[in-house]
């Protein structure tokens, strides 16, 4: 159920007025006040763009999603040098759920870089294009060769020896336990 469809359903319950069944002290009606808790309950179990199970924001916007799959050049639907300019990752602080991150907000020498699904997913683009993306818990997709965070070293160099340490377009952080914490692909990414 969209958001908007359930707001109608609150105004209708809203507007609702029926004389079978009335609070004694107050005259409302119980069906009113069952509506309204159920439409307000509902509107807090709606997915957002950030949930795995919607990536379309405000104004039709075309979301990431904490489960996009990836590839060496792309997150989700999102193509390096060909995802748009800046307004597009603007455009997902604003419909998206999304933030600036770490006051990354783009300009001269610096790049923007938004962050979604609680710091889990963080995009960037430099000089007007998107070139990198950074993944870390939060993140429950996998890359096109299988690896998903939390996996161990040993797993995901199986799948895809080129992680097995960070060169290239390739930085990689693996935790105390040898397990795969974090993923930057692409260049131009900052702290």
């Amino acid at each position: 159920m969209r958001r908007s469809h359930a707001l109608s359903i609150m105004r209708q319950a809203l507007s609702f007025r029926s004389q079978s069944a009335t609070w004694p002290s107050n005259g409302r009606s119980t069906m009113t006040v069952v509506a309204i808790i159920i439409c307000i309950a509902s509107l807090f179990s709606l997915p957002g763009c950030n949930d795995d199970s919607d990536s379309t924001g405000s104004s039709g916007q075309v979301c990431p999603s904490c489960s996009d799959g990836t590839t060496d050049t792309s997150f989700g639907p999102f193509v390096f040098n060909s995802a748009g300019d800046d307004s597009t990752a603007r455009r997902f602080v604003s419909n998206c759920g999304f933030a600036v991150a770490r006051g990354h907000n783009g300009g001269t020498g610096d790049t923007l870089q938004v962050a979604g699904c609680g710091g889990g997913v963080e995009l960037v683009w430099s000089n007007t294009k998107f070139t990198a993306y950074r993944v870390s818990v939060g993140w429950t997709g996998q890359t096109d060769r299988g690896v998903k965070i939390g996996q161990t070293r040993s797993v995901v160099v199986s799948l895809d020896p080129r992680l097995a340490s960070s060169s290239g377009q390739f930085q990689v952080t693996y935790g105390p336990d040898d397990v795969l914490q974090e993923l930057i692909v692409g260049q131009n990414f900052r702290r």
